[in-house]
């Protein structure tokens, strides 16, 4: 290297060793990024994988999902792009990525430190060229197959890293040169070493997205091990990965900052030793010019240039020495270069004359022993900033992970589940540090709980629409054509109810819909509508669904179903229908049950309008296909079903009052019962909704008027199983009778028929004198009597076998 004595002395260049430590992090923070946005593909701007690429030598064409051909060159774009992605993706590559990136970090500072010969450079040359492309194919590779990479934070570091590594592999591969006609070349090669050392900094980004890749993975394997408490931390979103980067860089930048702000801070030391060699070299010319002037040829001034030049030897390793007139007294052919690298090689020049006329003498200095130190030194400083950096990023990443980002996520989590499921409830994620975050927290999830309650399952599909939609609320799209078992109950005398009870009849309907949603919704349905004095409830999904398939396979030809006493102890599973059927049993007793409902039916005003009034609910059940969606505007809706099923169980609730029983079954939902429940349920009838629609059978369940039971007792106990434990309210034997009758009455003999059923309603009456379960007389065979009767026992000439549902 080249100084001089009257402006400030260049350094030396230092070894690309200790240039490359900047560089190699930037790389490695680099491969860091491009890991993390894989695990997380949505955030990456990663290719999707697609079921219709096929691999390579497929056919020549193949179906996209617009209907349109697929050209085979398009899809192996597609797949090559996938490739490329799983490349960057793969465990291999990532420890080659890592092992690059420490290598650029340490290698030339663990060369210059261990003082290996020349003959090692090209070595370490050659191995950090392979780095440099491997970084270069990495950075292109990104580029191509994540759409967002260039705009990352970590982008600018990866190219200006990668860039100073292709200086240092040419610094290395320079040919040594004459020492006296290039000394302005190592004096502009010292300035580029002085900003490629600064530089070079920047790589301790990529030392960042190293242990970021090792986060991210290990929260991929907890993720996918679906650790429920741990997965909002190790998937952030795309705020907490934004968060945690910022964060990240600060602390880079901050530490950067420190790095080349330290030198200028250690400059007196550096200086120190220049201060030295310039002095030895000063003193020099100043002694042998006083030689020459004397003209003698051996003069005191000689001897002591002679010492002194013994001396810097010595202690400051002058090798070489030019005095101002041209004279070399000092050439160590073997210490300067090309024997030694250019690096550990520094030329001073100074003189009296040297800034006036420019008469200088010349020293060579053999630094590689400070350089030796120096690389040490850096080794030193470079684990300390790893460690600093490393105990920074943990520690500022607790605060903020803690007090911002870990809120956040959890906010982002309860979002996020909501909308891909509004009906599960939200599960809780521990308390937050501040009691603010734990009541936005709360207010979230009440938020969440009133849309739950407030539209149903009907309107999920809504509400998880709308929440994931971008700009402006609108509710209203195409609905969904679902099957659906549907269920309408009523409170019977509501009018005159609402009457005398004026505003306690909000506290008797809503305890009356308590029981009926708890009911429905303990046995695997939800309720959809509160209509006043009505409830339209509702069972769907997929397992319905396959309960319906079912039933049409068998043709509507199954065998009669078990009587009851061949149930025996059969295994049982019960069906949908199953569970409808029991949420009606259920309901039906608990609001006889009740004790506060019983109070308020006391009500003096309603008792002298009805006395003896009790409360007592109608039902029909009946299955079809729906349409699910919302109803309304922007300014009001209502998540619903539109279907003729619901209009059918309307009518058989209504036909109850008709029946005189408090619960009506079409055939379509007693087909999707089980045997077990089929043995317990009655035909009583065969109906029609309108005219020219196709006629069904109608069923009832004879439920005992007389059972009560209280609503928190049927709570504990609130199995399938249990409510068909009840006894029934008939006899197999008037049953027996019952269906012999009703056979009659369907072929059209309705005077036997009549004789029949007068005479099972005449043994059940008799039967009930004995059993206080039993309802007698039985309420439809009187509706049946009596709708024979207005057509004087006499079937018309155009009956069927069936009629209209009234």
């Amino acid at each position: 290297m080249f100084r001089s004595a009257h402006v400030l002395p260049l350094k030396r260049a230092r070894a690309p060793g200790a240039q490359r430590r900047g560089t190699l992090v930037s790389a490695a923070l680099s491969s860091t990024f491009s890991r993390q946005r894989a695990v997380w593909p949505e955030h990456a701007g990663a290719v999707p994988v697609r079921s219709d690429v096929k691999s390579f030598g497929s056919d020549a064409s193949s179906s996209r999902g617009d209907g349109r051909v697929q050209p085979a060159r398009a899809r192996s774009r597609r797949t090559c792009a996938q490739h490329a992605l799983a490349l960057l993706n793969s465990e291999a590559t990532t420890v080659i990525m890592m092992f690059a990136t420490f290598w650029s970090l340490m290698a030339d500072d663990v060369r210059i430190a261990a003082e290996l010969g020349m003959q090692h450079d090209r070595t370490f040359a050659a191995v950090t060229a392979v780095c440099f492309f491997l970084f270069v194919v990495e950075i292109a590779l990104a580029l191509c197959v994540r759409p967002r990479y260039h705009r990352s934070v970590y982008f600018p570091f990866d190219v200006v890293a990668t860039g100073t590594l292709l200086l240092e592999v040419r610094w290395m591969f320079a040919p040594s040169s004459d020492i006296s006609s290039q000394a302005d070349a190592l004096a502009e090669a010292s300035q580029k070493a002085r900003l490629v050392r600064v530089v070079r900094l920047l790589r301790l980004v990529r030392l960042m997205k190293l242990a970021k890749i090792v986060n991210v993975r290990r929260g991929a394997r907890r993720v996918q091990a679906d650790e429920s408490q741990a997965a909002w931390r190790d998937n952030p979103s795309e705020v907490g990965r934004m968060l945690q980067d910022t964060i990240t860089l600060q602390i880079v930048v901050g530490v950067l900052v420190m790095m080349i702000v330290f030198p200028v801070l250690s400059l007196q030391s550096l200086k120190s030793r220049i201060d030295f060699e310039v002095e030895a070299v000063g003193q020099l010319d100043r002694l042998w010019r006083a030689h020459v002037e004397t003209g003698a040829a051996h003069s005191a001034h000689e001897a002591a240039a002679r010492l002194v030049l013994a001396e810097s030897s010595r202690f400051l390793h002058l090798a070489y020495f030019q005095a101002s007139d041209g004279t070399v007294l000092e050439n160590d052919a073997a210490a300067l270069p090309p024997a030694i690298r250019d690096a550990e090689y520094e030329l001073v020049r100074a003189g009296a004359r040297c800034a006036s006329d420019g008469e200088c003498s010349t020293g060579g200095f053999v630094i590689k022993t400070d350089l030796a130190y120096e690389a040490r030194f850096g080794l030193g400083l470079l684990w300390f900033v790893i460690l600093l950096l490393g105990a920074g990023v943990v520690v500022f990443g607790q605060v903020t992970m803690r007090y911002c980002i870990a809120p956040i996520e959890k906010l982002f989590t309860i979002v996020n589940a909501f909308s891909n499921d509004p009906m599960k409830p939200l599960e809780s994620f521990g308390e937050d540090a501040l009691d603010e975050l734990n009541e936005l927290e709360q207010s979230i999830r009440k938020i969440a709980s009133l849309l739950q309650v407030g539209i149903g399952l009907a309107g999920s599909g809504t509400i998880a629409r709308v929440l994931r939609s971008t700009g402006d609320i609108d509710p209203i799209a195409m609905g969904r054509k679902v099957n659906s078992l549907f269920g309408f109950c009523d409170i019977r005398q509501f009018t005159d109810a609402t009457e005398c009870l004026q505003e306690e009849v909000m506290t008797f309907t809503n305890s009356v819909g308590h029981i009926v949603h708890h009911a429905v919704h303990d046995c695997g349905g939800f309720a959809n509508k509160n209509i006043g004095d009505a409830f339209l409830v509702a069972w769907t999904g997929d397992e319905l669904s396959r309960c319906m398939r079912q039933a049409d396979d068998a043709a509507r030809a199954r065998p009669l179903a078990p009587s009851l006493e061949q149930r025996g102890g059969e295994k049982w599973s019960p069906t949908v229908g199953d569970k409808a059927m029991a949420a009606f049993i259920r309901l039906t007793v608990c609001v006889r049950g009740a004790p506060h409902i019983t109070q308020i039916v006391q009500h003096p005003v309603l008792q002298r309008r009805l006395p003896g009034y009790t409360v007592r609910l109608g039902c029909g059940l009946h299955v079809g296909w729906a349409i699910e969606g919302a109803l309304g505007t922007q300014k009001k809706i209502d998540a619903t079903y539109l279907s003729p099923a619901t209009n059918v169980a309307m009518s058989l609730e209504g036909a109850t009052k008709q029946y005189g029983n408090l619960l009506l079954i079409s055939e379509q939902t007693y087909r999707l019962f089980s045997p077990r429940v089929q043995a317990r349920v009655r035909r009583i009838d065969r109906v029609f909704a309108a005219p020219g629609a196709a006629p069904f059978d109608l069923y009832t369940y004879d439920c005992p008027t007389s059972i009560a039971i209280h609503p928190d007792r049927a709570a504990r106990k609130a199995s399938v199983e249990r409510v068909f434990d009840f006894p029934l309210a008939i006899t197999p034997e008037f049953r027996a009778a019952f269906d012999v009758g009703l056979a009659l009455y369907l072929r059209g003999a309705w005077a036997d028929a009549r004789s029949a059923l007068e005479q099972a309603n005449t043994l059940l009456v008799a039967q009930a004198e004995d059993d206080s379960m039993l309802d007698a007389p039985d309420k439809p065979t009187l509706a049946l009597l009596t709708y024979m009767a207005s057509h004087d026992f006499i079937a018309p000439d155009s009956w069927t076998g069936s009629r209209e549902l009234e």
